[in-house]
């Protein structure tokens, strides 16, 4: 398998690991919640901002890597990731478009990593979790078939 390819298919099953551990961190009740649930999880944002975060970028990253358009890979951008993967030929809901969207602000400017960040609106990882995991699933699924395809 060329190097490439085996980048991207353990980028994209890293993708499912960083995001499920998201998804332990916050609890069962994924996506139940509302806001005093979301005051509970407030000692916990930062961590699971940050999964959810890098859970996209490479799953994102692998789609790129697999699809030869790698333009994108050198910065934190989800949103210019994003475009960059569709076109490329990844079709996703549009609900799963606006949660990138809506996370990329706060992603590119590392504030789920250090505490001086500049703080940006964000959609919570426990509504988020939901609606993403299953389309990293399904780049994954993508990225290993190309893979095996080629080798």
């Amino acid at each position: 398998m060329k190097t490439s390819d085996r980048l991207a298919t353990e980028d994209a099953h890293q993708a499912l690991v960083f995001i499920d551990c998201a998804a332990r961190l916050l609890g069962e009740d994924i996506p139940a919640g509302g806001p005093i649930r979301f005051f509970m999880d407030i000692e916990i944002l930062a961590p699971t901002g940050f999964l959810v975060g890098h859970a996209i970028e490479i799953s994102l990253g692998a789609y790129l890597r697999i699809s030869g358009a790698r333009g994108s890979l050198s910065n934190h951008n989800l949103e210019s990731r994003l475009a960059a993967a569709i076109n490329a030929g990844l079709v996703v809901p549009e609900k799963f478009s606006n949660y990138v969207r809506a996370l990329s602000p706060s992603h590119l400017k590392h504030q789920f990593r250090y505490a001086n960040a500049t703080p940006e609106a964000f959609v919570s990882p426990r509504h988020s979790i939901p609606v993403v995991r299953p389309e990293l699933e399904k780049i994954r699924d993508h990225v290993l078939s190309i893979a095996e395809n080629r080798s």
